[in-house]
């Protein structure tokens, strides 16, 4: 999960809630075709995905649903970071004016 391409196609797969074809995480995720073929590869390597061939579509399943809760938890969690980066740095502004 150690790049943001990977968190954001694992958070899409867990909104989808089930297997989704290529071409619809492609239109989801707005990443290039490469690119995601290349983080999807990573993410089946470590056993995050499984990747389903039906003729000559491939689809994407996440392995278990536990992966898709805590990427929202660490989605959650860099959110409230950046929130709190931003009053922090507002903060700093407000008193050194």
């Amino acid at each position: 999960m150690g790049h943001p391409v990977r968190l954001l196609v694992l958070q899409a797969l867990h909104r989808v809630g089930g297997e989704v074809s290529c071409s619809d995480l492609l239109q989801l995720t707005g990443v290039a075709k490469p690119s995601l073929s290349q983080h999807l590869a990573r993410l089946q390597s470590v056993g995050l995905v499984h990747l389903i061939r039906r003729g000559r579509f491939l689809f994407v399943d996440l392995a278990c649903p536990e992966v898709g809760e805590a990427c929202d938890k660490v989605k959650n969690a860099l959110d409230r970071s950046r929130h709190v980066d931003v009053r922090h740095n507002d903060i700093q502004e407000a008193q050194a004016n």
